[in-house]
């Protein structure tokens, strides 16, 4: 099967480099680059690929294999294996035979290029075709004010991803001088605006943080204006018999009555024991007086004071009292 087959494309579209060197020497190269690294260049914009060697004391040395990652990050599955491939040709040379020529791409590198090609069915080449890719990645231009702004093939343009300008640190500017002597302006460079966005790292979760003990929430499930039950004293302020107003219940999603003032009256045999404060479960809107809360003062185990016309009432007989009263 061949390693550039197009079912790769949909099962391994972004493959490990690690993993397909290590194949690849194996199968192509007979285990001999196990001397070699490989790894991406996240600054590489004009290459798909280079192979650089070290050599140390007159015997071995370091070879390495670095793949651009903003041009082949733009390509099919494809061209990384081929372009992969292309520098493994040379890292084995030079591991064989000290060749050092990084352009060489003579007779023996194309012989290595087409048998690799015939075994593994890939179309690696002598020089790559990603040259709109490395157009794309050069938004910094420069244009001469001199005669040469007219003259083929660059008519006076110097494009660049970086933005340095031009200067006599690159090697034609001698003779730029001496033929044109023109000067060069700044006249594209890329969109600020669109490179100013901040990446925002999350926080790390700790092991302290994982058991830490999730609090209630604080936000009212009612938003209306109401009064507060309970507090710090043993009663509510819903019982204190000396309010001279009535309670506001309910919130703004339903109907709010202002109740009349609640008048106690001592129970024959007890005090109350218990307030029942509830809320309608019901989703379903089935009259305009929805989301009121119904409060009932339970005095004994058959008879509760209604809260709106303070009338006792059987228990039993209070949610239909109620409807009657407020209607």
């Amino acid at each position: 099967m061949s390693v550039v087959d197009p079912s790769f494309e949909l099962l391994d579209p972004c493959p490990d480099i690690h993993a397909l060197f290590i194949q690849f020497d194996a199968r192509f190269f007979g285990g001999s680059l196990a001397c070699c690294e490989v790894k991406w260049s996240p600054r590489m914009y004009t290459c798909a690929g280079i192979c650089s060697y070290e050599i140390r004391g007159g015997r071995g040395g370091l070879c390495s294999i670095r793949l651009s990652k903003p041009l082949l990050s733009l390509r099919p599955r494809k061209d990384l294996v081929e372009t992969l491939l292309h520098e493994m040709i040379h890292a084995y040379l030079f591991v064989k035979e000290r060749n050092r020529d990084r352009d060489g791409h003579g007779p023996h590198f194309q012989s290595h290029m087409h048998r690799i090609n015939q075994e593994g069915g890939t179309n690696i080449t002598i020089y790559h075709s990603f040259h709109d890719e490395v157009r794309l990645y050069k938004q910094h231009w420069w244009r001469c004010s001199g005669p040469c702004k007219d003259r083929r093939p660059f008519f006076g343009y110097v494009k660049r991803t970086c933005n340095r300008a031009p200067g006599p640190n690159d090697r034609w500017w001698i003779q730029h001088q001496q033929s044109c002597g023109g000067e060069f302006l700044k006249v594209k460079e890329p969109d600020v605006k669109g490179a100013s966005v901040k990446s925002v790292t999350p926080s790390k979760v700790t092991l302290d943080d994982f058991f830490k003990k999730k609090t209630s929430p604080t936000n009212p499930r009612f938003t209306g204006s109401g009064q507060k039950l309970g507090g710090t004293s043993s009663s509510s302020s819903l019982l204190n018999s000396n309010a001279k107003t009535g309670v506001r219940l309910g919130g703004s999603s339903g109907t709010s009555r202002l109740l009349p003032p609640i008048k106690f009256t001592s129970p024959p045999t007890r005090s109350p024991e218990v307030i029942c404060i509830s809320d309608s479960d019901d989703d379903q809107v089935t009259n305009d007086e929805d989301d009121v809360l119904e409060i009932s003062f339970v005095l004994s185990a058959t008879t509760v004071i209604c809260p709106s016309c303070n009338e006792e009432v059987l228990e039993t007989m209070i949610h239909s009292h109620l409807d009657s009263c407020l209607a």
